[in-house]
């Protein structure tokens, strides 16, 4: 999972097949910790997604926690930088501060962006060409 300004940002997130995946998933799924007007944020699934990855090992409350400033992810999870998953596009990455899509980043990605939006089509047409192109120069490389 990447983070950016305001915290992980599930937008673009890769997971192992494996037997943790899957409960973390029904997990994440069935979570319950936003209730009333807080559960149809938009950004309620970043922060249910944080909830399940970070809960257990919050509450333990052992020395190693309190000695970090920040959180302990579990074992299975790898926190990247930003433009190793998902930069934004530009008007996103100066609303939120974060870090644009530039060449060599892996995903341009537009949150709060619906691809049914007239505005927001040409932006995804332009990503996933961008996508594919990276993808078939990946695959020409191993194919080497």
């Amino acid at each position: 999972v990447a983070t950016d300004s305001s915290g992980i940002n599930n937008g673009v997130w890769l997971m192992r097949n494996s037997a943790w995946s899957h409960d973390f998933l029904t997990r994440w799924w069935h979570s319950d910790i936003l209730q009333g007007p807080g559960q149809n944020h938009n950004c309620s699934d970043q922060s249910t997604m944080q909830h399940q990855l970070l809960y257990e090992s919050s509450m333990a409350l052992d020395d190693v926690w309190d000695a970090v400033e920040g959180p302990i992810w579990v074992p299975e999870v790898r926190v990247a930088a930003q433009e190793h998953l998902q930069s934004f596009h530009a008007a996103t990455a100066a609303t939120v501060a974060s870090r644009e899509w530039q060449d060599g980043d892996f995903i341009k990605h537009h949150p709060g962006c619906h691809y049914y939006k007239p505005p927001c089509q040409q932006l995804y047409v332009e990503a996933h060409e961008i996508f594919v192109k990276k993808a078939q120069a990946m695959l020409a490389t191993r194919q080497r």
